[in-house]
């Protein structure tokens, strides 16, 4: 299933020591002068049609700046700093362009510029994932050919505090560019220019291994009780409670060398991704984002509740450009599968998820069917990015597609009640109607007395609803499906779009109380 293992292992280590030599010795800049577009702008890249589209960067203080995109223009002035932004008008055109940006005698241009659809696909390692380490990779790759397409990938660098720039380099999709970059953005990506006809721009921010913490300001953490303990392992410098100041921390580093192993990993403290990978990029425009963490916040799930809304919230409020759309995957199958039913951190985390649909603009897919029991790292990235893709046409796209989907997501529990000895679940999202995916009779339902205590039950399709009933339980209060890590389960429409696990109950969740960061 793994191709191509030497990228995958070389791969992101060079990416990460790049990103570190960035940040400790600061980012050369490739133009003689004073005048610098942020890292975002350059050749072949795409900007987002039919929005506002900021352009930014720096010159001397106090310098005239004028941009220019085809037929439109907008001036500013650099400010003491020598920072500058201006706002294009909307710019809809189906030819490329060239965005000239000038100041006195200095002049900066890029060219083979597409209006089309950003957009931000941010995460941990399964997003990270690439498409040569993804199953079918040769397949894939062989038709990897969209000169439309365009990729961009931040380079993966943590910060104590929000860097301003940042060095990226766009790409058009070739077998070259999609090997080494996100696979689910890739497919996403892919299926959404084949489908709408018009060029797609996808921005990779990823970085494995990371906490959904390290992806939001650590300022906005500020007054939550249930967070207090991010900020206290990240200490005043954001390096490190160890680490008063980032120069103690720099000191700890030089004087450790080769050995320096601080007690917690600095890219997994709260805001530090976010400083160095997420608000360089704002406020380019985007359509939306696409994403894929929640593995390293399993054990705190009860916590991820609170987190994961405030930092869609956080997002949308920083970028400034209203409630894009935010489609996420929740967390694949992964590990053995338990013989009886249990609480489980996993489930309690998908559960959060789920939870944040309460957010306008907000999709989310299952990958409960497409994991891999011994890889953390499922292969099928191409479902992933389809399913993504397939919300997005279903919603985001639907008034602009041909034939919109008539169905974009997997049976969801609408309405749960209880007669007699029977559990009646009623489902939404049903498309042509609910089956056992493999044919066999319904599993994963489990239901509960006041006891608490869940069996499996036999489970039957009546119309929208599944009726549940289980030997030895009279009086059910509860009902749980595909509640595991790596539940046996198969409800799904006939459409072939897995129910969403889910649970009936507010029993205590196994991760109340865990409410600290990661420790490596």
């Amino acid at each position: 299933m793994i191709t191509q293992k030497p990228l995958l292992v070389t791969f992101p280590k060079r990416v990460a020591l790049l990103g570190l030599v960035l940040f400790f010795a600061g980012a050369v800049s490739s133009f003689a002068g004073d005048l610098k577009p942020n890292g975002m702008f350059g050749d072949h890249m795409v900007l987002q049609a039919g929005a506002p589209l900021p352009v930014w960067g720096v010159a001397s203080p106090g310098a005239k700046v004028e941009v220019t995109l085809g037929e439109a223009s907008a001036t500013g002035t650099a400010d003491d700093a020598g920072r500058w932004k201006v706002i294009l008008p909307a710019e809809d055109s189906t030819e490329p362009l060239t965005l000239s940006i000038s100041s006195g005698e200095e002049t900066v241009t890029f060219t083979d510029v597409l209006m089309g659809d950003v957009w931000f696909c941010s995460g941990q390692s399964n997003m990270m994932w690439p498409v040569g380490n993804a199953d079918n990779s040769k397949e894939e790759l062989l038709k990897a050919a969209y000169p439309k397409i365009r990729m961009a990938k931040v380079p993966m660098v943590y910060s104590g505090e929000p860097l301003d720039d940042v060095e990226l380099k766009w790409q058009a999709c070739t077998q070259r560019a999609a090997f080494a970059f996100s696979a689910v953005a890739y497919h996403f990506g892919r299926d959404l220019h084949e489908t709408l006809g018009r060029p797609i721009g996808l921005i990779q921010s990823a970085w494995g291994a990371t906490p959904g913490e390290a992806f939001i300001p650590a300022g906005a953490l500020e007054g939550h009780p249930a967070f207090a303990p991010l900020l206290e392992l990240r200490g005043p410098s954001g390096y490190g409670a160890e680490y008063p100041t980032k120069a103690a921390f720099e000191k700890a580093r030089e004087e450790g060398g080769k050995d320096f192993k601080p007690k917690n990993s600095i890219k997994n403290m709260a805001g530090n991704v976010w400083n160095g990978m997420v608000a360089p990029v704002i406020p380019f425009a985007i359509k939306g984002v696409i994403w894929y963490q929640g593995e390293n916040n399993a054990a705190r799930a009860a916590q991820y509740r609170e987190l994961f809304p405030l930092l869609v919230k956080t997002w949308r409020k920083e970028w400034g450009q209203g409630d894009f759309p935010f489609l996420y995957v929740q967390l694949a199958n992964f590990e053995a599968t338990h013989p009886v039913p249990r609480g489980n951190a996993w489930a309690e985390l998908r559960e959060a998820q789920a939870l944040a649909l309460d957010l306008p603009g907000t999709g989310m897919v299952t990958a409960i069917d497409i994991g891999d029991p011994k890889d953390i790292h499922p292969g099928n990235k191409r479902e992933v990015g389809r399913r993504l893709a397939l919300m997005a046409k279903g919603t985001v796209y639907r008034d602009e597609v041909k034939d919109p989907p008539a169905v974009w997501t997997g049976p969801t529990l609408k309405d749960s009640r209880i007669e007699g000895a029977k559990v009646i679940l009623t489902f939404e999202h049903i498309g042509s109607g609910l089956v056992a995916s493999d044919g066999e009779k319904l599993k994963g339902f489990a239901i509960a007395g006041a006891d608490q205590r869940f069996v499996w039950a036999d489970a039957e399709i009546s119309g929208n609803d599944v009726i549940l009933t289980a030997s030895g339980v009279a009086g059910p209060v509860a009902a749980r499906y595909a509640w595991d890590m790596n539940p046996v389960a198969n409800l799904a429409n006939k459409e072939g779009l897995p129910a969403f696990p889910f649970r009936t109950d507010t029993f205590p969740m196994v991760t109340e109380g865990k409410l600290g960061g990661p420790r490596k």
